[in-house]
């Protein structure tokens, strides 16, 4: 019931508008840039692990086909997170179930250090997999908690350009570790220490209990703000 009314009778220049005013006022915001490297910390921690984690099992001994349910396994239980985390983080506020998240995507790689047997890479998979859904479905939740109802839409692709730059770095660095060293110790030390960054960074984040810019429409003119679009009643 407290929700804005609807915008959807604006023509496409006021839309466009909206867009821009609100991007402008969002920069302004330590949240903005923040979760922007917060996406990249956490998704160059998981696509070390998600690129080389099968080449290292096979390195340890396992077969293709069964280092292969590695990938499986950390990809069912990431479900289960991509589903609870976005509840639990509008329940209880998207920054500590997101740093949880990161926490247990960072602490179950070091698991790889003693990992040898079939059964401990598929331990680590499950675990590793319900931090690594948990890393990424939250953010849409945070972006309303920080932003309310705004067209956060660019914001999201900001977040998401960090994401794909994480996943291309994390992807190459573990290539590059192992062929410089002959081992992948350091590539999981870097994996380990990006997504432990990223939960500390989300610690530093502004509460979630407040809109950072609740009267960015003061800057639009009357006819582009959310009340003169309402449809009468």
């Amino acid at each position: 019931d407290n929700d804005p009314p609807p915008v959807a009778n604006m023509g496409p220049a006021l839309t466009k508008l909206r867009s821009k005013v609100f991007l402008q006022h969002a920069r302004g915001t330590r949240a903005f840039w923040n979760l922007i490297g917060i996406h990249w910390l956490g998704c160059v921690g998981h696509s070390i692990v998600m690129v080389w984690a099968v080449s290292y099992a096979t390195s340890q001994g396992l077969s293709l086909g069964s280092a292969a349910w590695i990938v499986a396994l950390y990809s069912f239980a990431s479900i289960a997170s991509r589903f609870g985390v976005p509840i639990l983080a509008d329940q209880l506020g998207a920054k500590w179930v997101m740093a949880l998240a990161y926490a247990v995507q960072g602490i179950s790689v070091v698991l790889l250090f003693w990992t040898q047997d079939a059964w401990q890479f598929y331990v680590f998979s499950v675990l590793f997999g319900i931090g690594l859904g948990g890393e990424m479905s939250a953010f849409l939740v945070i972006n309303r908690q920080y932003y309310g109802m705004g067209p956060v839409r660019t914001i999201f692709g900001f977040q998401n350009l960090g994401s794909g730059l994480g996943m291309a770095l994390g992807g190459l660095l573990g290539g590059v570790v192992y062929d410089l060293f002959g081992s992948y110790d350091i590539a999981w030390i870097i994996s380990i220490a990006t997504s432990l960054g990223g939960g500390v960074f989300i610690l530093f984040l502004e509460p979630t209990t407040r809109v950072l810019i609740p009267d960015w429409e003061e800057s639009l003119p009357p006819e582009a703000r959310t009340l003169a679009a309402a449809p009468p009643s």
